[in-house]
């Protein structure tokens, strides 16, 4: 198998980068982006927290198109269900597809991870169940120097679904710096989607 073949997501050598590299990358995409994952709780919290092998982003699932536009000559692949890479042909992604792999050129590694985030007019929603909902101005914030990350409580949830080691760490980093409106909604969240969830009596 080489790097060219259909592949399962994980295999694959990553390309260094910051949240810092993302904002060179990104800053001109004319829709709403925001970093994801494991970074985007480091910028929350305002330091290192673990090491980082990739970085996660989320955009729109309507506006996946502008991304395809900005990232013109780029090699984007669309990972499948059954977790294949496939290349994008530029038709419009569905569900369940929800994320698009992004590498500067065939054989390059791969620089970053793009989820489809789903929107029901002006409110996220939660691609697995559209109970678990928020509005869309609560969806992402910005540091200082003005990069766009994901809500830590969107994150930190994404993250408790299947919880890791690494999710564990950064639950237990960023939970007490939550504000209380943030962990009502983590907390009521994973009470709808996943009744009995082993975190909800740290919340």
């Amino acid at each position: 198998m080489t790097l060219e073949d259909p592949a399962f997501a994980g295999l694959w050598p990553w390309e260094p980068i910051t949240p810092s590299d993302a904002g060179d990358v990104f800053r001109a995409l004319p829709v709403p982006w925001w970093i994801s994952g494991g970074w985007a709780i480091e910028l929350f919290l305002g330091g290192p927290t673990r090491h980082h092998y990739d970085l996660d982003l989320a955009i729109l699932r309507s506006d996946q198109h502008a991304l395809r536009r900005h990232l013109a000559g780029w090699d984007l692949h669309v990972a499948m269900p059954d977790r294949r890479l496939e290349p994008w042909d530029g038709r419009f992604l569905e569900p369940p597809i929800a994320r698009v792999w992004i590498r500067r050129a065939r054989g390059a590694p791969w620089l970053c991870d793009s989820y489809l985030e789903e929107a029901r007019d002006d409110r996220w929603v939660y691609r697995e169940d559209e109970r678990v909902s928020l509005p869309l101005g609560r969806l992402g914030r910005r540091t200082e120097e003005g990069l766009p990350y994901l809500s830590p409580e969107i994150v930190l949830f994404y993250m408790l679904v299947r919880p890791t080691p690494k999710a564990k760490a950064d639950f237990l980093a960023a939970r007490r710096k939550l504000s209380q409106e943030g962990r009502a909604w983590l907390r009521r969240a994973l009470e709808l989607a996943y009744p009995g969830h082993p975190v909800l009596p740290l919340l």
